[in-house]
């Protein structure tokens, strides 16, 4: 496919895998045709960076997130742009979304919103991580995991609005023990650095879909942990 002149920040594949799609700097998407990797459409609306891409799991209904604070919905296999979802004060970081029609977002402004597609509504968390929000990735349709630049992992759920559990200086642990799987659910383990202690961001994570594997990406580094 021809290149994007552009840096990508974010690319999805269709649960059918027929269709590829990747966001830009610029705020375009491209779509892919998977099998012979030809370009069949660039979508535009975002006036700035997509920052995620997520295909709904069963369909070719593709959520995205942007710089410019909104989420949009379109149809990949159609061309067609559905609607724009507001609600963040700040740049969308990071989106994840599984079979429901519903998407979960973070972002700069320190929030995860959860939003209802269909009922046309969000659900707004908050709490526990104090900086950007700039990752996140979901087990299952009522929990979601997030990273941040102030080093934390948190665990969400639908059912509280602020984290179950938050463990700060995540990134620590890798100093001593670098193999290590770290535990999220409560009662957490104490942090292996005192509080203060420079940490790496989390700039990304990952999840094995309805298990308790999580993953974490930092500088240098991969952590797995157990929700």
């Amino acid at each position: 496919p021809p290149p994007p002149r552009r840096g990508v920040l974010a690319i999805t594949i269709s649960s059918d895998m027929r269709f590829v799609a990747a966001g830009g700097v610029g705020g375009e998407i491209w779509v892919w045709n998977a099998e012979d990797l030809s370009l069949l459409h660039t979508l535009r609306g975002h006036k700035d960076a997509v920052t995620g891409l997520r295909f709904r799991s069963g369909t070719h209904e593709l959520y995205s997130a942007s710089a410019d604070r909104t989420v949009r919905v379109w149809n990949a296999a159609e061309n067609t742009f559905i609607d724009t979802l507001f609600g963040h004060q700040a740049e969308v970081q990071g989106l994840d979304c599984l079979a429901r029609e519903r998407a979960v977002t973070c972002g700069r402004d320190a929030t995860v919103r959860v939003w209802k597609i269909a009922e046309e509504s969000q659900l707004l968390f908050k709490g526990g991580q104090s900086l950007s929000i700039d990752a996140i990735a979901m087990l299952n349709d009522g929990h979601w995991v997030t990273g941040g630049e102030d080093g934390s992992i948190a665990l969400w759920s639908t059912r509280r609005k602020k984290p179950i559990a938050v463990y700060h200086a995540a990134t620590a642990a890798l100093l001593e023990e670098p193999s290590l799987m770290l535990s999220l659910s409560p009662p957490l383990p104490p942090n292996p650095l005192p509080t203060g202690t420079p940490c790496h961001w989390i700039t990304a994570v990952g999840a094995c879909r309805r298990t308790d594997l999580v993953a974490t990406g930092t500088q240098g580094a991969v952590v797995l942990w157990k929700a």
